[in-house]
């Protein structure tokens, strides 16, 4: 299972803030990525002037496959959930369960109180 060594958000983030000062340190997610509002705190963090970006064009994407039936998709979220469990106390239940639908598996009762 070396892939969930790199997939754990928790150890990841904990690594960095370790090796790092706060001010030196900006996280953003994949899938918040490819919006103009995300590029423009990454170059506000970094001091370079933003440009607007093409948002719509996809270079180099992947074939999607279908969706996970929900059964996959509770398992994999009770296997990550204390990345689910980190992330939401982190950066926001409401932001988590937006871009990781499957945090419904793991925190239903959370996110119906922070709706």
């Amino acid at each position: 299972m070396g892939y969930a060594l790199r997939t754990r958000y928790d150890e990841t983030i904990r690594s960095l803030e370790a090796a790092f000062a706060a001010d030196q340190l900006h996280f953003q997610f994949y899938e918040t990525l490819f919006s103009a509002e995300t590029i423009r705190d990454i170059t506000d963090f970094l001091g370079l002037r933003f440009i607007e970006p093409d948002t719509e064009t996809r270079v180099n994407a992947s074939p999607q496959f279908g969706n996970a039936t929900e059964s996959l998709q509770r398992e994999i979220a009770e296997f990550y959930g204390p990345d689910y469990e980190f992330c939401a106390a982190r950066f926001g239940a409401n932001l988590i369960s937006r871009i990781w639908p499957s945090y419904r598996f793991v925190a239903p009762v959370r996110i119906a109180r922070a709706g």
